[in-house]
């Protein structure tokens, strides 16, 4: 009686698993190359994959007069901001700081 129910929950297991690997290699067929490949950071990269596998139809790297927007879901503009504009703001704080002191 155990044996049959170890074994019982042993095949689901491998059936939901397969089915969580069947259905997650058919969504990342639908990521656009070409939208993807206009992504400039990982953190951009992926946004835009969970944006697009939850149905989301994204647009990347949008021009908005002299700037680009990163993201761009009909009028949600998503901007991601890195580790190299975080620390330019650091050094440029901690000029400011040595300019005062």
């Amino acid at each position: 009686m155990i044996t049959e129910h170890v074994l019982f929950f042993y095949m689901l297991g491998v059936g939901l698993l397969a089915f969580i690997f069947h259905e997650i290699d058919d969504r990342s067929k639908d990521v656009l190359p070409t939208e993807y490949s206009k992504l400039a950071s990982p953190i951009e990269r992926r946004l835009y994959n969970a944006l697009v596998l939850n149905g989301y139809c994204v647009q990347a790297q949008v021009k908005c007069g002299p700037y680009r927007i990163d993201l761009v879901i009909g009028k949600l503009a998503i901007e991601c901001d890195g580790k190299s504009l975080i620390l330019f703001h650091r050094k440029r704080l901690m000029t400011e700081r040595k300019m005062l002191i």
